[in-house]
């Protein structure tokens, strides 16, 4: 198992555990069998373990105070070391995600997320829709989940990653010690699904909701890729000013699948023409330099972000984005460098990031009950 640490003079210790598997890596055969075992560990711990799913990855959490960090680790590892669940535990559970399925199903937002996925990535192997995923949670016996968890969850699938003032050997040696039996396992591969980009319509409800994507992964410098989400975010913000209309920038995706993600949402009858604003202005930003000003307040979004995710009250955000750079990437970026470089990035960087991402295919999924063309958008974008 990889072990991370990552020094800081604090009252408490942050653990992290993570898991290089979730429900974005099921196949045909095992729909919803992560996010069922994800449950029934969550439920043995009795509040004690928290957890984040992100996709392509599942981390645990505990916090304790640094004199009780033997306790949290037992704690937090009893996650690897037992996956005997009685059929009872098993069925409670699989009624709750079934129940949760059916609750959230109807919601436009929920609908849209699960459209853009797999029109985004047209060529995922499965596409989920509600029957056909509770046919498949409640089909799971307590075997396919050991047998799902002997797969993954083993030591070359696991990283450990700690965040607060520990002694490093004696770290080590508990470890040993509270996972003797684990098996060494197999790392499983990092799933990258081709981006295709393409369009789809959902009915709306009271608001309409678009959602335009664009593949980022092949952007190399993340500094600009970092200044140009803040500096579109604001050029929306002031287009929609004293308009009802709510919209936002930022990356999204699942580790290894993500892509740069602008929503809109809105209960106007214009909407198609709301979203020709947006369009207008993912063209801007490909041929219209930024005065020094906006550049000035867009550096210091982007480096504010950074300092969230690495500073020093975020140790949940920074152990898990250290945990996905060494399961995706085999290395850690070097986080005071981007920042530094986020201070250097120019207006005419900017628009050499937006020519890089904006030329790729365009993902448009709308939730409205106004006729919207795919096609116009693609024309004003150019």
């Amino acid at each position: 198992m990889q072990i991370v640490t990552i020094a800081k003079s604090a009252p408490s210790v942050h653990f992290c555990l993570t898991i290089n598997v979730g429900h974005n890596n099921e196949s045909k055969e095992t729909l919803g069998i992560s996010s069922l075992l994800e449950k029934l560990i969550l439920k043995r711990a009795q509040g004690k373990v928290q957890a984040i799913y992100g996709g392509t990855i599942t981390s645990y959490f505990v916090e304790v105070p640094k004199e009780k960090w033997q306790e949290g680790l037992q704690t937090l590892l009893a996650v690897l070391n037992d996956f005997n669940f009685s059929e009872d535990n098993i069925a409670a559970e699989k009624e709750d995600i079934i129940k949760h399925t059916v609750d959230m199903f109807p919601i436009p937002r929920r609908q849209l997320k699960l459209l853009y996925k797999h029109t985004a990535y047209a060529n995922a192997d499965i596409n989920w829709d509600m029957d056909n995923y509770i046919r498949s949670v409640g089909r799971y016996t307590a075997a396919d989940i050991q047998a799902f968890a002997g797969r993954y969850y083993v030591a070359e699938n696991t990283i450990l990653v700690i965040c607060g003032e520990i002694d490093n050997a004696l770290l080590v040696q508990e470890v040993d010690k509270l996972l003797k039996g684990l098996p060494r396992g197999k790392q499983n591969p990092v799933k990258k699904d081709i981006y295709t980009g393409g369009f789809a319509q959902i009915p709306g409800k009271k608001s309409s909701l678009a959602y335009f994507g664009f593949d980022i992964s092949h952007v190399p410098n993340i500094a600009e890729l970092a200044v140009l989400l803040k500096l579109l975010a604001g050029r929306l913000e002031r287009s929609f000013i004293d308009t009802d209309v709510n919209s936002d920038v930022k990356i999204a995706g699942y580790y290894g699948r993500r892509s740069l993600l602008i929503s809109v949402e809105s209960q106007q009858d214009n909407f198609p023409e709301l979203l020709d604003i947006v369009a207008d202005n993912i063209r801007r930003i490909r041929h219209e330099a930024a005065n020094q000003r906006r550049m000035e307040t867009s550096r210091n979004l982007a480096m504010v972000d950074y300092v969230e995710i690495f500073g020093n009250n975020s140790s949940e955000k920074s152990c898990r984005e250290v945990a996905w750079q060494f399961i995706g990437c085999q290395n850690m970026f070097d986080v005071p460098g981007t920042i530094q470089d986020i201070a250097n990035v120019s207006a005419r960087d900017i628009m050499d990031a937006a020519e890089n991402i904006f030329t790729t295919p365009m993902t448009l999924v709308v939730s409205s009950n106004q006729p919207v063309d795919y096609e116009r958008y693609n024309q004003r974008l150019k």
